[in-house]
C-alpha cells in the first residue's frame, strides 16, 4: 500500500513539474506575440496538471485567438464560395474547440459561423452525393466507396449514403464470390461471403450462397484404423483413430467432416492385403481417406532406483579459548543420505497419407515422430538435523585419507538442488497419451492445410 501511495505522488510531482515547464515556456511565446504556439505549450501544460489555473486561463485567452482565426479562414471561404474548403475550415475550427473544451477551455462559436456552415455543408455534399451516385451509377465503385465515406464522415446520417456506402463496398466481393463459385474456387468464395455477411448483413442472396460455398467446399474424410505391428497393437491402432478422428474434428477450418467405418457400408471395402477400395467407399460420400502404418510405439517404465550415499553433516561447535573468549568451529560427521532416480519414455512413429477417392491422389503425407520423456533425480535424508553438505568417505568409523568435504558455496548449491528436485514422475499412461495427441494434433494440422484451391 505505501509503495502505490509513493508511485502515485510520484506520478503527481512528475506531471505538476511537466505542467509548470511548459506553462513557462508558454508565458515567453504570449509576451512575444506568438499566440498559436504560446496555446500549444499552455494546452500541454494543462493537460498534464488541470489544477494549474493559470495555464488554464492562458489557454483560454491564446486559444480565443487561435480559435479566431480558424473561423476567419472559415469565413473567408464562404464568403468567396469556395464551399469544400470552407466546409473543412470550419470541421477544423470545431474541432480545435472541442479540443480544448475536453480540458477545461470552453470557447464559444458564434451562431451565425453555424448558420453558415449549415449552408455550406448542405451544398457541398449535394454536390458530392450526385457525384457518387453517378460513380456507382458507372459500376466505379472504388471511386463511389471513397465519396460516400467522405459524405458520412461529414454528416453520418445523410440521405441513405450509408446504403450507398454498402452496395460501394459489398457489391463488388459479392461479385467476385460468385465468380469464384462459378469457377469452383469454393473456399475463397465462402469467406468472401463471410466478410460481406459480417459487414452488411442480409446483403441479397449472401446466406444461400454461402451455405453453397461451404457445402461445395466441404471434403468429408473417412479415418481407418492404422495398421500396427507393435505390442498391443489392436490398442494402439484403434486408439489412435480415435484421436486423429477428434483432432480433426477440432480444427478451426469448416471444411472437414471426419467419419469412422460406421459410417459407411464397409462390407467388401477393404481388399485382401488391407487396404481400401477408394472406388466403393466414394459411393458412400467419402471424398478422401485417411489410413497408415504405427512404426513404432515403444515405452520405457523407468524402475526407481535408490541408492546410500556417502555425505556429511556439520555441525557447529564453540570453544573456549585461553583468554576467555569463545570462537566457533565445525565439525563433520559422516552421513548417509538416499539418492533416487527413476525415468519414464514413450516414443511413438506413424506414417499416415490422406488420399483422394476421386483420383486416388495423395492429398497429404507425412511421416510423425513423437517423443516424451520424463526423469526424476533427488535426495533423501532422515538423519540427524543439521547442515547437510556433500563430500565422500570411504570408512563411516575410521579415516582414510579418500575422505573429502567439498564444503564450498558451488558444491553445496549443486547438493541442495538435488534434494529440491521435484519428486514425481509423470506416468507413462499420460505420456503415451499425450504423445497420440500430440502426433493426431500434427495430421490434423496437416490436414488443415491442404487447399484444393492452390
Amino acid at each position: 500500500m505505501r509503495r502505490i501511495l509513493f508511485l502515485s505522488l510520484l506520478s503527481l510531482l512528475m506531471f505538476s513539474c511537466a505542467s509548470k515547464r511548459y506553462a513557462k515556456k508558454a508565458v515567453e511565446l504570449e509576451r512575444a506575440g506568438l499566440y498559436q504556439e504560446a496555446a500549444n505549450l499552455y494546452y500541454l501544460s494543462v493537460k498534464a496538471n488541470r489544477k494549474n489555473i493559470d495555464a488554464l486561463i492562458g489557454l483560454k485567452k491564446n486559444g480565443e485567438m487561435v480559435l479566431a482565426d480558424k473561423l476567419n479562414k472559415f469565413k473567408s471561404a464562404w464568403e468567396t464560395r469556395q464551399i469544400k474548403e470552407a466546409v473543412y475550415a470550419y470541421r477544423e475550427a470545431k474541432e480545435y474547440r472541442d479540443k480544448l473544451s475536453a480540458v477545461g477551455a470552453e470557447l464559444t462559436i458564434d451562431s451565425k459561423y453555424n448558420t453558415w456552415y449549415s449552408n455550406a455543408s448542405s451544398s457541398y455534399l449535394s454536390e458530392r452525393y450526385t457525384e457518387a451516385l453517378g460513380a456507382l451509377n458507372r459500376e466505379d465503385f472504388s471511386n463511389a466507396l471513397t465519396i460516400f465515406t467522405e459524405i458520412l464522415n461529414i454528416d453520418s446520417n445523410y440521405k441513405d449514403a450509408k446504403q450507398k456506402y454498402t452496395v460501394a463496398k459489398f457489391e463488388p466481393m459479392y461479385r467476385a464470390a460468385i465468380q469464384d463459385l462459378n469457377t469452383g474456387r469454393f473456399r475463397k468464395a465462402y469467406y468472401s461471403f463471410v466478410e460481406v455477411q459480417n459487414g452488411a448483413g442480409e446483403y441479397k442472396e449472401t446466406s444461400a450462397l454461402l451455405s453453397q460455398a461451404l457445402e461445395e467446399a466441404t471434403i468429408t474424410i473417412l479415418v481407418v484404423p492404422f495398421r500396427t505391428s507393435s505390442d498391443g497393437g489392436v490398442y494402439n491402432r484403434n486408439n489412435f483413430q480415435t484421436v486423429v478422428l477428434n483432432a480433426i474434428g477440432n480444427t478451426q477450418s469448416p471444411f472437414y467432416k471426419v467419419k469412422d467405418l460406421s459410417y459407411i457400408n464397409n462390407k467388401g471395402v477393404f481388399f485382401a492385403d488391407g487396404t481400401i477400395d477408394l472406388r466403393k467407399v466414394s459411393l458412400d460420400g467419402i471424398d478422401a481417406v485417411i489410413s497408415g502404418d504405427i512404426k513404432r510405439f515403444k515405452v520405457r517404465r523407468g524402475k526407481l532406483h535408490k541408492k546410500e550415499k556417502p555425505a556429511y553433516l556439520k555441525i557447529k561447535k564453540l570453544k573456549k579459548n585461553s583468554d576467555g573468549t569463545t570462537s566457533t568451529y565445525y565439525e563433520y560427521k559422516k552421513v548417509v543420505y538416499t539418492e533416487v532416480k527413476k525415468d519414464n519414455a514413450v516414443h511413438f512413429q506413424v506414417d499416415y497419407k490422406m488420399v483422394s477417392t476421386k483420383t486416388g491422389d495423395v492429398l497429404a503425407a507425412d511421416i510423425v515422430n513423437e517423443s516424451m520423456t520424463d526423469r526424476v533425480h533427488y535426495g533423501l535424508y532422515y538423519g540427524e538435523k543439521g547442515e547437510l553438505v556433500p563430500g565422500y568417505w570411504k570408512y563411516k568409523k575410521s579415516k582414510s585419507d579418500e575422505d573429502k568435504v567439498y564444503d564450498d558455496y558451488s558444491s553445496r548449491n549443486r547438493f541442495d538442488r538435488m534434494f529440491r528436485s521435484k519428486r514425481s514422475i509423470k506416468s507413462v499412461e499420460d505420456m503415451r497419451r499425450d504423445v497420440l495427441r500430440n502426433a493426431a494434433n500434427r495430421i490434423a494440422q496437416r490436414v488443415e492445410m491442404y487447399n484444393p484451391e492452390m
